[in-house]
């Protein structure tokens, strides 16, 4: 089984560039086999989600760095990607990468959706 996972990665700070990295621990993966879609969203319709100077989708890990801030208003990228767990939750690293940013989770299809804090988490999958 797979499950669909939405990250919102968010700047704190308005005059901030989104930079954010996140890994995947265990054996739970971002599942890239099959020409499975990664999405980018924006995660308040109509505003532009942040644009992207890199975005780096791996097995076990994604990092992104958004154009310079200009806007004056937060950063902002949702980011939708398949999931293949490697046992009974979802755990990781979120590292501090010099600016804070605010990282949401939503499984799409359930209503489990929490915060991720700086530092290691542990998040179940929902049944």
């Amino acid at each position: 089984m797979e499950y669909t996972i939405a990250f919102t990665f968010t700047a704190d700070n308005e005059n901030d560039t989104l930079n954010a990295q996140l890994n995947l621990s265990g054996d739970n993966l971002i599942s890239l086999l099959h020409n499975q879609s990664i999405q980018i969203q924006s995660p308040y319709p109509p505003e532009p989600s942040a644009p992207l100077v890199s975005l780096e989708v791996k097995p076990q890990s994604i990092s992104m760095l958004a154009g310079q801030n200009q806007s004056g208003n937060p950063q902002s990228v949702k980011l939708v990607v398949p999931i293949k767990p490697g046992g009974s939750a979802l755990t990781g690293n979120f590292p501090f990468s010099g600016v804070q940013v605010r990282l949401r989770y939503q499984f799409i299809g359930y209503s489990s959706s929490g915060n991720i804090a700086v530092g290691d988490f542990s998040i179940p999958f929902p049944s």
